[in-house]
């Protein structure tokens, strides 16, 4: 879990990889108030709405 992404990487994620559960990614520091559920997989170019507005993550779900 990362409650913020650091200065560098905030708001300038535009792909994910996802090896194992399920995360939310959100807009905003603190985990709020926006959220994208993602399970295992590879996403190489965000929805236009999330493209570059991750600013915290945490895992949701490590069983899957």
């Amino acid at each position: 879990d990362q409650p913020f992404v650091g200065a560098h990487w905030n708001d300038q994620i535009s792909s994910i990889k996802v090896i194992s559960g399920t995360w939310d990614f959100h807009d905003d520091i603190n985990y709020g108030p926006g959220v994208m559920r993602l399970g295992v997989g590879s996403y190489p170019n965000l929805r236009a709405d999330w493209n570059d507005r991750i600013s915290s993550f945490r895992c949701i779900d490590r069983a899957r």
